[in-house]
């Protein structure tokens, strides 16, 4: 776990991204009280969430503008399809990158999500907890997540 501001903890979850594209042995998180985003690597596509009103209530709700700001982001509502053969509930809005996307636009797209949901007030430290997988990376389409 490594608490820091957001830029400290950008270029940590590069290094995560970087080792996990080889070992696909850890959930990624970067949290700040209810909000969090994480990433779950597999041999295929990296796939990625940022918690919705599904796990918050009262003043932690995301507004509208908030989830718009997500959607514009490329991020996927929660509770449609990652892709056409995914029979998986997703109550939090994802999204997938494909192993050729590079590791910094893999952080950039997260980091722009954790700035715009995760962090409520300027120079809030955030969180990034690194754990291991409960089960073994999938390859291609439908990835195990």
């Amino acid at each position: 776990m490594m608490v820091g501001s957001l830029n400290e903890v950008a270029e940590e979850l590069l290094r995560a991204v970087r080792r996990n594209r080889q070992t696909y042995e850890e959930l990624v998180v970067v949290e700040s009280g209810a909000y969090y985003a994480q990433l779950l690597f597999n041999r295929d596509v990296i796939f990625g969430e940022v918690v919705s009103n599904t796990y918050l209530s009262g003043p932690e709700l995301l507004t509208a503008t908030q989830e718009d700001r997500l959607l514009s982001l490329g991020w996927t509502a929660p509770s449609e399809r990652c892709h056409s053969s995914c029979e998986r509930s997703h109550p939090n809005f994802h999204r997938t990158w494909p192993q050729r996307a590079t590791s910094e636009r893999v952080v950039r797209d997260l980091m722009e999500a954790v700035a715009f949901v995760v962090v409520r007030n300027e120079g809030e430290s955030i969180t990034l907890v690194r754990g291991p997988r409960r089960l073994p990376p999938s390859s291609g389409l439908p990835c195990a997540h």
